[in-house]
């Protein structure tokens, strides 16, 4: 693999033409080839056709200009480049035909129990019930189905992919989460039944188009229902719906099914491919169409085993395992990551992109990437310590989010401390809910200590601050004061009107219902939207990209990481860290 750019040296501190590869180029040493002043050597601006000169440098005019009688003399010399020539190689055994492009689109199911007409449950033959699988409507649209979307359809897909390599393992299918995958082949043909949920949504043509998209000449007309030859398939996948299916408290959190479905829109044949990496004249459209297929392969690889935030990501880091051995050698940012109290954390990785030269070759683009997380858990020196949660209310420095409280036994109600919290709740992006509800030890019978363990602990995980539907709020600042919040519990009374009905404080609700008396009843309540409201005594902070990193210490940490890494430096170190991903793949098989 050779690089295509060289030659200029940036700026220090700057990367963005260096890399990782070598590339030989020839440039005129020549003794014969400078210019002197005894006219033997050569220039540019002597006048044409002066004694001695075929071009000087005004009054050193030389015999043959620059390269002497003999011509220039090769001398070799290294480029750097941070540019990787990409080739796509089979490894599933099958010949290449076409690479296949699909609309994904996702949706929440559920469950619905089946039933005779009578409305009698319909049985198996071990008389357990049984269900159809359904796409839940959306509650804010009539007769549009509830999509999903964010990361939350990586964990999907992702689910999806497993599911269906285990029946049959040349599925591939590449994705970044978002509604456009790539396949190196056709998964299913038309002919095949698609498995449809009972209720569904009519798409018109002018929605998806027919086979091949909209205004496809073999698609069908506009504002026409397509028909079933269309090629699609659509799946269920049950997944963790608040966290990853390998986190340490996934089995505390709640499934949730989902519905995908796989479109077909249109085909890639293998020769339009051959011709880009031949060089062959393409048309732009093409070109963007190849340029699109591997820039979603190389994040689809990517996020096998790096970390990646956001919808659409660009930038993929290391995991937390692996930190410590990448940022080795970066003073800075290997102190503050191996700082026990400090409650974020520096992350080195790679960001990626696709360039094509005008050879028709394909390269990917790797540059330095550092950015600062918050942490889920404490970092510890030892793997025998188990590394503590991080509250977001701290008794010993007597704050709520890194913000100074007066007294955690009185109401916050000065409105500056109160902005500063809600500010920097909001940063966080994301938390975690979790305690422990009392002992029953009647409820315990007969249950195992995991049973037990897993029965008692109430667990949310990477949920959001985000304003109650009812009341509009963000954060009540106080658990126990009723003029500041309080409700009525669904089905507690039904024969008393509503207006009449008892309404609870957070902190009555947690004593008389659950038998747990808050510490801090005083401190305030989060809205978690559809979750509720939860003391903030329940609240952890969730590992998280963290917002406006800008602080003196991040600026000094991001400044002296990329000093270190400034031109050939760099180069040396994506080279190392793109070693050290591919061996992580190699690693996972």
């Amino acid at each position: 693999m050779y690089g295509n750019v060289g030659g200029r040296r940036p700026p220090r501190g700057r990367d963005d033409y260096y890399g990782n590869e070598s590339r030989e180029r020839s440039r005129s040493r020549d003794h014969e080839s400078r210019g002197r002043f005894d006219g033997r050597g050569g220039g540019r601006d002597a006048p044409r056709g002066y004694q001695g000169s075929s071009g000087g440098r005004g009054d050193r005019g030389g015999y043959q200009g620059r390269g002497g009688r003999g011509g220039p003399r090769p001398t070799q010399i290294k480029v750097a480049t941070n540019y990787f020539k990409i080739e796509t190689v089979r490894k599933d055994g099958l010949e290449d035909n076409e690479w296949v492009q699909y609309d994904v689109q996702f949706q929440n199911a559920f469950r619905r129990k089946k039933v005779h007409e009578d409305g009698t449950a319909i049985l198996d033959a071990n008389d357990r019930l049984q269900f159809d699988m359904v796409a839940r409507e959306s509650g804010k649209y009539q007769g549009k189905l509830d999509t999903v979307s964010g990361i939350l359809t990586r964990r999907i897909i992702k689910k999806l992919i497993q599911e269906e390599i285990e029946k049959d393992s040349t599925f591939a299918l590449a994705t970044d989460g978002g509604n456009l995958a790539y396949s190196p082949r056709r998964l299913f043909t038309a002919e095949e039944p698609p498995k449809l949920a009972e209720k569904t949504t009519e798409v018109t043509a002018s929605q998806k188009g027919g086979t091949y998209g909209p205004a496809d000449d073999r698609g069908a007309p506009p504002n026409e229902p397509v028909t079933n030859q269309q090629n699609k398939r659509i799946f269920f996948v049950r997944v963790k719906k608040d966290c990853e299916e390998d986190d340490p408290e996934a089995s505390r959190v709640r499934n949730a099914w989902f519905m995908v479905t796989l479109t077909e829109v249109s085909t890639i044949p293998w020769r339009i491919v051959e011709s880009f990496f031949h060089g062959r004249p393409m048309e732009t459209r093409q070109t963007e169409i190849v340029r699109q297929c591997l820039d979603i392969v190389l994040k689809s690889s990517a996020m096998e085993t790096m970390l990646a935030v956001g919808k659409s990501p660009r930038h993929f880091y290391f995991p937390l395992n692996k930190q410590e051995s990448v940022i080795k050698g970066q003073t800075d940012a290997l102190r503050l990551f191996q700082n026990t109290n400090s409650k974020e954390a520096p992350l080195i990785g790679l960001s990626q992109g696709i360039r094509f030269s005008e050879g028709g070759n394909a390269f990917a683009t790797f540059d330095l990437k550092l950015d600062f997380f918050n942490r889920e858990k404490l970092h510890v020196g030892t793997k025998e310590t188990k590394a503590p949660p991080i509250p977001l209310l701290d008794e010993k420095q007597s704050s709520i989010a890194g913000v100074k409280v007066r007294n955690l036994n009185e109401p916050i109600t000065d409105r500056d401390v109160q902005r500063n919290i809600e500010e920097a709740i909001s940063k966080l992006t994301l938390l975690h809910i979790e305690y422990k509800r009392p002992r029953n030890l009647e409820w315990e019978k007969g249950k195992t200590p995991e049973q037990i363990e897993k029965g008692s602990t109430f667990v949310r995980r990477n949920i959001r601050m985000k304003a109650d539907a009812t009341h509009k709020i963000q954060i009540a600042w106080a658990a126990d004061n009723p003029d500041m919040f309080s409700f009525v519990l669904d089905n507690d009374d039904t024969e008393t009107p509503l207006e009449n009905q008892r309404k609870y404080t957070v902190a009555a609700y947690y004593y008389e219902k659950k038998g747990m008396k808050l510490k801090f009843p005083h401190l305030p309540i989060i809205s978690m939207g559809r979750d509720g409201f939860f003391p903030i005594e329940f609240v952890y902070q969730a590992f998280s990209k963290k917002k406006d990193a800008n602080s003196s210490q991040d600026l000094k940490t991001t400044l002296d990481y990329y000093d270190k890494n400034a031109a050939t430096e760099s180069i040396q170190n994506i080279m190392h860290l793109k070693k050290t991903a591919e061996n992580l793949q190699n690693a996972r098989g």
